[in-house]
């Protein structure tokens, strides 16, 4: 089996490129384009490697089997673009597609990029499956930048944002972050109880003291969420006011932060956590389900809950 190897674009490849490309997209995908349709592709060195763009090839033997490419569009952002295997070697055992998207993402980082960008066609639909894998997400088309170039053919578009996610401590500075978050999804859905002022502006007295948790999402140095392990008995934890900024959806911040807090529980020698929402929220109970809570008969000090859930640790 040849092996596959990633390289920087030179000029010794355009041809195969170039080639490579108009076959999946005429003979694999019947979409009607031609050579002169994507200008882009007799100026490659010029319209792509430059800033933190850049192009790569997937190669076996002598010969071209993978591209991939990178626009920047400013910002510290960039558009994914000429990402195209052969069929032979998409999937195991050669993954060449996973191959260049890993030297894509590898190049971002050292970059500093924050977010990367794609367009592309709905009948393409074991790419998208492919940029799911890779943590992008699907957005509307008016939520891209105006600066990313869009094709005109293209009609699904995705998003990944690349900032690493920190789970700290809460100290007390971050107070005000705690209270914000929390109070933006609460009066988005429904209104504030007096519980709710009480924790939000008094989290060190009504969780920590008591013998809880708050744990901090930060991403790229900016608060991005947060949640709460509030003590209920000694082996039973709440867990509560979980609230993740919008801007950074897409990052599994929530996630994140609910395995951290359970993790924590646990340290803390739980055998068990309970939390307390409402199913208007359903990707929240989506996520909970997903790491392990059940659902049981609904009581607490909420009035605004309709579901109870709980997650045994022992």
């Amino acid at each position: 089996m040849e092996n596959v190897n990633v390289e920087v674009y030179e000029k010794k490849f355009h041809a195969q490129v170039v080639a490579l490309i108009l076959h999946v997209q005429r003979n694999e995908f019947q979409v009607p384009i031609t050579a002169q349709d994507q200008p882009d592709l007799n100026n490659i060195e010029s319209f792509y490697q430059k800033g933190s763009g850049n192009f790569w090839v997937a190669v076996a033997g002598e010969k071209v089997v993978g591209t991939i490419a990178l626009i920047d569009i400013g910002n510290r952002q960039v558009a994914l673009r000429k990402m195209f295997v052969d069929a032979a070697f998409r999937g195991a055992p050669h993954y060449a597609g996973q191959k260049l998207m890993n030297t894509a993402f590898a190049w971002l980082k050292e970059k500093g990029t924050l977010e990367i960008f794609l367009g592309t066609l709905d009948r393409f639909q074991a790419a998208q499956k492919f940029y799911l894998r890779n943590g992008f997400v699907e957005i509307p088309k008016h939520e891209l930048p105006s600066s990313f170039p869009a094709m005109t053919l293209d009609n699904r578009f995705f998003k990944k944002d690349l900032r690493e996610v920190r789970i700290i401590d809460y100290t007390n500075r971050y107070q005000p972050w705690f209270e914000n978050l929390n109070r933006h999804w609460i009066e988005k859905y429904f209104w504030m109880e007096p519980v709710d002022f009480e924790v939000l502006q008094s989290p060190d007295e009504h969780i920590i003291k008591p013998g809880g948790s708050i744990l901090m999402a930060e991403c790229d140095q900016e608060v991005a969420g947060t949640v709460a392990l509030k003590r209920v008995s000694e082996k039973v934890y709440e867990f509560t006011k979980m609230a993740v900024d919008e801007r950074f959806r897409g990052k599994k911040i929530g996630q994140a932060l609910a395995e951290a807090a359970i993790e924590k529980a646990r340290a803390k020698g739980a055998d068990k956590i309970i939390l307390y929402s409402n199913t208007v929220l359903a990707p929240a109970i989506s996520l909970y389900k997903k790491i392990g809570f059940k659902e049981i008969p609904v009581d607490g000090p909420y009035k605004r809950s309709n579901i109870k859930m709980e997650l045994i640790l022992k």
